[in-house]
């Protein structure tokens, strides 16, 4: 099973620093950093009343994903705030295994 994390992306106050073309040069770092740690985008959702976008990445695993956070939050232009996501199918499976590994009774 592959890793899905939905990740809160914030703008530091260096990246509104920035000139359009280096807030693009760091747009195009991270989308290389996810990439270099197998991982991919399904998803990226901008919320302007919040200033801030929510991504939705797949990555082999955990540390993968983690990997890439430190990465891209070591470059200074974002603040990463992830936290594990799950397909509702995938949620359905888990919730299914664990009720049947579930020990019921003394």
């Amino acid at each position: 099973m592959s890793y899905r994390v939905m990740t809160k992306v914030s703008f530091t106050p260096e990246f509104t620093k920035l000139t359009e073309e280096e807030q693009n040069t760091e747009l195009v770092a991270t989308l290389e950093i996810v990439t270099r740690n197998g991982g991919t985008l399904e998803q990226t959702i901008v919320v302007p009343s919040e200033q801030c976008a929510y991504s939705i990445g797949v990555y082999p695993d955990a540390s993968a994903a983690t990997k890439a956070h430190i990465q891209i939050q070591a470059r200074g232009a974002y603040q990463l705030s992830p936290v594990p996501a799950y397909s509702l199918e995938e949620w359905q499976s888990l919730m299914a295994e664990a009720r049947a590994d579930a020990v019921i009774g003394v």
